[in-house]
């Protein structure tokens, strides 16, 4: 288990350092927060990034994106998600779908396995998460399975009110969807995850809050 975790990791790290290869280019700002995009190597898809500040220090930034039952309040189209596996704090097997608005289109599914790692020295916290095959979740008659799908949220901490959000996209959903469509609806991603965000950090994550807290030794990481 820990070679395979190991071995998809520096798959990621290749992924990633081949698109870093490639440079930012700014396709938009809107409400505080800024939009990129960057070519995905060895592919017509794009990657998208989006960066802007929440209100919310970092510790209940990090609660509401654990809290995996109610990302269906504030994630785009989410109409499902839960956990499947508990390895140890901050690494987590995953389920997701994607409810589509017309019914031409299948809803897209998703098996991630997802990474919480700490820079104290950054004063940053990075979840990684990345698409995975696993035989507790079978794939759906009617939803499309998606092949690929790499997300990032990076989360620096500003001060005790306020956190920079970072939030990094690669998708491909899959199905006969032509890619100019995938990239023109992963384009708006960014923007409207963090918008939601922002509304979502207003609601009560008091029990999740304290979950958090009590998984990883904030005081050894400074935060």
């Amino acid at each position: 288990m820990l070679l395979r975790a190991l071995t998809a990791v520096s798959l990621l790290f290749v992924s990633t350092s081949l698109a870093q290869a490639q440079s930012w280019e700014q396709v938009g700002e809107s409400e505080g927060i800024v939009v990129w995009q960057r070519p995905v190597h060895g592919t017509s898809l794009v990657e998208f990034r989006g960066r802007g500040l929440v209100k919310g220090n970092i510790r209940r930034v990090l609660a509401v994106l654990a809290d995996h039952d109610r990302k269906t309040e504030w994630m785009h189209q989410c109409v499902a998600s839960k956990l499947i596996q508990a390895f140890e704090p901050g690494r987590l097997i995953l389920y997701n779908r994607t409810g589509s608005p017309y019914p031409f289109i299948s809803d897209r599914d998703v098996v991630i396995e997802a990474q919480v790692q700490f820079w104290p020295e950054k004063k940053q916290i990075r979840i990684d998460a990345w698409n995975v095959e696993n035989a507790r979740v079978p794939e759906l008659n009617g939803v499309v399975r998606m092949p690929k799908l790499i997300v990032s949220w990076i989360l620096v901490q500003k001060d005790d009110k306020l956190t920079e959000v970072t939030y990094e996209v690669q998708a491909d959903p899959g199905g006969s969807l032509p890619k100019w469509l995938v990239n023109l609806a992963s384009k708006n991603l960014p923007l409207k995850s963090i918008v939601n965000l922002r509304t979502q950090l207003g609601k009560d994550y008091a029990q999740q809050l304290a979950l958090v807290e009590a998984s990883f030794d904030w005081d050894s990481v400074g935060m």
